[in-house]
């Protein structure tokens, strides 16, 4: 799960090694686009455009997890489905209540009480969701979410568990300036100007098309006028596979150098960092022009992201095989199965403090009662 704050404070590195040849250390920052890249409002021309001409990769987007992670407070299906949710801790007591379509978040201690209006939902709460608050003119990274395992409110992964310094303390973390826009420059579209600044009023919730595509006004334009149709658009075709798992999806969701400048690596949580993980695997390093795997390897942003292991199976079979039409550069097959391979190579982790378990994107022999290779 990415929650805002704490685990969206995304640490710029450079030059950062654990001995592996990684490539993400030279990246080209002149690349034209990144999820997080902050810009005019005037090129977005939201999704109903594009799906004038892409109609089934924008129907089949709007569902995934990346486009549910961010719902205002109307639009919070989980909210809507749970109206009074409340939890306790010590002499704190923590709400969550409908009110005519929109939720509240209530902290009490004794006989005082703070209220604030939910503003966003994040997170699609497959795992969890978390909640921005805002209060006097300040936004709040809820102290609880909810967690689906437990069909109620927990401390937010990373919260603070001891007594709050006060009842304003209490509502969570106060996102500084920097931590907002990380959070919704990640969780939104269209949320960051080119000066920095947060623009909540024109946002798209969710991650949409020109989340990963770039502005749109000037690609519709050239495709009216006839022109190249790759005008004015990003395609993640024309990067290497090292850029988009490290600098284009590790944007967001972690990259090698992010995780290398953080304490501890960011400890047994970095299981949530996807690229980082992914990069310490023996398919990922080599030649950075010639990956053998990737983010999109396995996982089509377009799509939900599909459970069944056979699915898997066949991205693993595509180089590790064995037979007389097996290429030269095949790898070795696994000697003990040829099925549920990500079930021993990619372990499930779990995290307490989350409620959840985490697929490791680390490829390895995981031994079993091996310690966890941060």
């Amino acid at each position: 799960m990415l929650t805002p704050g704490r685990c969206l404070l995304l640490i710029a590195c450079a030059g950062l090694s654990l001995g592996l040849p990684m490539s993400s250390q030279l990246l080209d920052r002149s690349q034209p686009w990144r999820p997080t890249q902050p810009t005019g409002s005037s090129g977005f021309v939201g999704s109903a455009v594009c799906s004038k001409c892409h109609a089934s990769l924008v129907t089949a987007q709007r569902v995934t997890g990346t486009a549910r992670a961010l719902r205002t407070t109307e639009n919070c299906q989980l909210l809507a489905s749970h109206p009074s949710l409340t939890f306790r801790h010590g002499e704190y007591t923590y709400q969550i209540v409908r009110e005519s379509g929109r939720s509240v978040y209530k902290v009490s201690y004794r006989d005082e009480s703070i209220t604030a209006p939910v503003s966003y939902c994040v997170g699609h709460g497959e795992t969890a969701q978390t909640y921005l608050l805002q209060y006097k003119g300040s936004i709040y990274e809820s102290r609880v979410s909810f967690y689906p395992a437990l069909e109620m409110l927990d401390f937010t992964l990373g919260a603070s568990r001891g007594e709050p310094e006060s009842l304003e303390a209490a509502l969570g973390q106060r996102l500084a300036s920097e931590d907002a826009r990380k959070c919704f420059s990640c969780h939104a579209t269209n949320a960051v100007s080119e000066t920095q600044e947060l623009r909540l009023e024109s946002l798209t919730a969710g991650v949409s098309c020109e989340a990963c595509h770039g502005p749109g006004a000037e690609h519709v334009a050239a495709v009216q006028a006839g022109r190249d149709p790759k005008t004015g658009i990003f395609s993640t075709s024309t990067i290497t596979g090292d850029e988009l798992s490290q600098r284009f999806c590790g944007s967001c969701h972690r990259s090698f150098g992010e995780v290398m400048a953080m304490v501890d690596l960011g400890g047994a949580g970095n299981v949530r960092f996807q690229p980082y993980r992914l990069a310490k695997s023996s398919c990922y390093q080599g030649d950075p022009k010639n990956r053998r795997i990737s983010c999109v390897a396995c996982h089509n942003p377009h799509e939900g992201v599909v459970r069944e292991s056979d699915f898997y199976d066949a991205k693993c079979k595509a180089c590790h095989a064995t037979g007389p039409n097996s290429p030269a550069s095949a790898e070795k097959m696994c000697s003990t199965a040829t099925k549920k391979c990500s079930s021993c190579h990619m372990p499930k982790i779990g995290l307490p403090e989350a409620h959840a378990q985490f697929t490791d994107h680390f490829i390895r022999v995981a031994r079993p009662g091996s310690p966890y290779p941060k």
